[in-house]
């Protein structure tokens, strides 16, 4: 039985950096051998979420004569100067308990969503991938483990801990298994004081907080929120409604803000609005619904034929043609949050008056659209209709600007 926590089929993230290339998406394409590994003898598994730990996460494997534990996290925590380090990588723990379990590992990553041949080159420190199709994008593999008999696939007797190392960057400073426990208890602590600062429910508070760890993982560090980390899993299996969710929607993106604003984290906030303001304010650009997770106005949608799908659910897409849909609601849920912002975080002047400025422009843009019909809440791709939770939404708009006048006198 193959034993394996992956990111597959969803976007490669660490907490700083979130990108739409991906690497390993078995779920998208089941011929393809992602990262795993293979024991040589067949071992009961269980999965467990450590409590307030964010994207950490452990397996625990527990044959009859042998154990040894996988966890799996991506480095983020606080550094000297205050600031986050983020890097773009991965870190495997295998932790040793007893026994000698053998196993293989088979690494095969596919850059570039699979359009092209991957290149592998095993060196002494690294084994490094890159796709033929895009050869600038490198991943590199770090191991304790013998990297000639990873290559090659060969059988490994474990005897201690080990641990794996997937980074889209060279390391420039030896990393060691010492070195993956220094990052992994800074992790630790950084996502413990995170849920630390939530506030607590009476009931089903395990429940709210993992929730609200899954909206965080989904936040950019400027601000932006992505709606999904995953593209082209269907409504259903089979079907072809499977898009790319790998964007920052307004109407989305301010509800889950909302949410953590709610709940002790008011810096979420400040940091989304400050991102529609520089995405607003300083290009003076058209409204749209949804923007790259940088800001990017342009999110070609094409299709990759070559994967097969989630379930041979096809088409797989990446981009979105909703960046071209006017959906009219999206205004409202937008300056509600704005109105609560304005109302419990009052900022400097230069801030109030970039957000002014862009209040009034919200409420010109909806004076004007508001009548026509529009795609809704459902993002339909046929024809525009008049949806009345699109017209309800726009007098939201409007009144919490009226709110948001009489705030500032």
């Amino acid at each position: 039985e193959k034993v394996s926590i992956n990111v597959a089929g969803v976007t490669e993230l660490t907490a700083g950096y979130i990108s739409n290339y991906l690497s390993f998406f078995k779920v998208l394409n089941p011929d393809l051998v992602i990262c795993h590994l293979a024991p040589g003898t067949k071992l009961q598994m269980t999965l467990t979420i450590g409590k307030g730990r964010g994207y950490v996460s452990a397996e625990e494997n527990t044959p009859a004569e042998c154990e040894f534990g996988i966890l799996d996290f991506m480095p983020c925590y606080r550094s000297r100067r205050d600031e986050h380090y983020m890097p773009p990588e991965l870190y495997r723990y295998v932790r040793w308990v007893r026994g000698r379990p053998r196993l293989r590992v088979h690494y095969a990553p596919a850059p570039d969503y699979a359009r092209g041949r991957t290149e592998q080159t095993v060196t002494p420190e690294f084994i490094e991938s890159h796709s033929l199709s895009d050869p600038k994008n490198r991943l590199y593999l770090y191991a304790s483990l013998p990297l000639g008999k990873i290559a090659r696939r060969e059988e490994i007797v474990l005897e201690r801990d080990e641990f794996f190392l997937l980074s889209h960057n060279e390391k420039v400073i030896p990393v060691d298994i010492e070195r993956e426990k220094l990052e992994y208890c800074r992790t630790l602590v950084y996502w413990l004081n995170w849920t630390n600062r939530t506030k607590r429910f009476t009931y089903y508070n395990d429940v709210i907080e993992r929730s609200l760890l899954t909206l965080k993982l989904m936040s950019y560090y400027n601000g932006a929120v992505l709606a999904a980390l995953t593209t082209s899993l269907p409504e259903s299996a089979g079907d072809v409604r499977n898009w790319d969710y790998r964007f920052c929607w307004l109407r989305d993106a301010s509800m889950s803000i909302e949410t953590l604003f709610r709940i002790g984290h008011p810096g979420a906030a400040a940091r989304f609005m400050r991102f529609i303001q520089s995405t607003f304010v300083n290009t003076h650009e058209p409204y749209q619904i949804m923007y790259g997770i940088r800001g990017e106005r342009t999110l070609t949608e094409t299709t990759l034929d070559h994967l097969s799908g989630y379930k041979n659910s096809k088409p797989v897409r990446i981009g979105n043609d909703a960046y071209h849909q006017r959906q009219n609601d999206s205004f409202g849920y937008l300056m509600d949050l704005i109105y609560q912002y304005y109302r419990l975080m009052p900022g400097s002047l230069d801030e109030i008056e970039d957000m002014w400025e862009m209040v009034k422009n919200i409420l010109s843009t909806v004076t004007e659209e508001w009548r026509k019909p529009d795609k809704g809440i459902w993002e339909i791709r046929g024809r525009s209709r008049q949806f009345v939770s699109s017209k309800v939404m726009c007098w939201v708009a409007l009144d919490r600007g009226a709110k948001v006048a009489d705030l500032l006198g």
